[in-house]
């Protein structure tokens, strides 16, 4: 009865273990909710303060590429973290059941996700940009 009690003891602390492992490989905190500048009774409201100098010599066809760039850097950051998740979920596994030190080999990206969180920023200014500047859709 004693070693039934161990037993599942154990495995309360493994499976702990596995969902803290998981939690790890792959939480991160939301970004900042940029200012409300289009809806009803915004409290902000685009003008010329509201960008960079840079920012307002771009035209429109400018300011479309940069928003290409600015995906397909987001979108190799997210690539890089995709390739990592199955390692962290293999890694998350083995520390939490079998080999607590296994945990140590998780990589929770998060260059890759602080990078996705800068990028997104400059997406969102751009696409104030555009509407301060009336650009339409390309």
């Amino acid at each position: 009865m004693v070693e039934a009690e161990r037993f599942l003891s154990k495995n309360r602390i493994a499976t702990l273990l596995l969902i803290l492992g998981f939690a790890v490989a792959c939480a991160r905190s939301a970004p900042e909710v940029p200012p409300d500048y289009g809806s009803r009774g915004a409290e902000n409201a685009l003008s010329a303060k509201s960008f960079s100098v840079g920012q307002l010599r771009l035209t429109c066809a400018e300011i479309a590429d940069e928003q290409l760039r600015l995906d397909n850097a987001i979108a190799t950051n997210e690539a890089i973290i995709h390739g990592k998740r199955t390692r962290n979920q293999v890694s998350g596994l083995l520390g939490g059941v079998i080999f607590a030190p296994a945990l140590l080999a998780l990589d929770n990206t998060a260059v890759a996700k602080r990078k996705i969180d800068e990028l997104q920023a400059q997406r969102d200014q751009l696409v104030l940009l555009k509407r301060y500047r009336n650009c339409t859709e390309t």
